[in-house]
Order: C-alpha cells, then structure tokens, then sequence
C-alpha cells in the first residue's frame, strides 16, 4: 500500500505541520491518486493538539496519526492497529485499513492470476 509519511520528533512548531497538511492537500487535488498522509508524532499530546489544529479542515486526502508513546506502551508496529483518522471520530486502523485511491495502481503494478487447473493464466 502506498503511503506518504511525515516523521515528527517534536521540533518543528504545530503551524509547520498544518502547512504541510495543506499541501499535500494542493498534491491531492492536482492528481488521480490519493494516498494516506501517515504523521508519526512523539507524544499522545502532540497528536491530540495536530488533530485539535485540523479540526473542522475537512481535508479530502486521507491524513491519519500515530504516537512514538503509543506503540512504546503497546508494541505495536506501524502496520497494526495505531492509526487514527483526522476528522473521523475515534478508534484506530491498521495500515492495510486506510482508504486510498491509486487510479494506475492496476496498470503499473498489475496483479497476476492464480494458475488454473489446466496450467498458468494468460
């Protein structure tokens, strides 16, 4: 799954975060694709004031969050259930579960067909 992943450590000021938000909004619109923007953030804190800051954005490219604390306390990886979604409520997705739009993904990756009984698929 493609994805796009910005790794904070808590240097830059939220305002920078947002400004990047907005611009892999402008990426959105001018393309035929849309895939998750992943923020991995240092702290829970850090995570609550960036989803505070887009509240109410309603941003049409998929942006979800995760914490360094969060997989600490837990183990998990970055494919497992750590992901939440900006503007969606609560609860957290896996990796596999976050929607995204790649309208040549067939064409530049194309999947094969299992072999059927009577040899390999054309």
């Amino acid at each position: 799954m493609p994805f796009f992943l910005e790794y904070d450590t808590g240097r830059e000021r939220l305002d920078i975060l947002t400004e990047k938000s907005a611009k892999y909004e402008r990426l959105y619109a001018m393309s035929t694709w849309a895939w998750p923007v992943l923020f991995h953030l240092p702290s829970a804190r850090r995570e609550a004031n960036l989803h505070h800051r887009l509240t109410g954005t309603t941003p049409r490219a998929v942006i979800a969050t995760t914490t360094a604390d969060l997989r600490a306390a837990t183990g998990a990886s970055l494919a497992e259930q750590v992901w939440q979604l900006i503007g969606v409520g609560s609860g957290r997705r896996r990796l596999i579960d976050l929607p995204y739009t790649d309208t040549h993904h067939g064409q530049e990756f194309p999947t094969r067909t299992a072999p059927g009984p009577h040899g390999p698929a054309s």
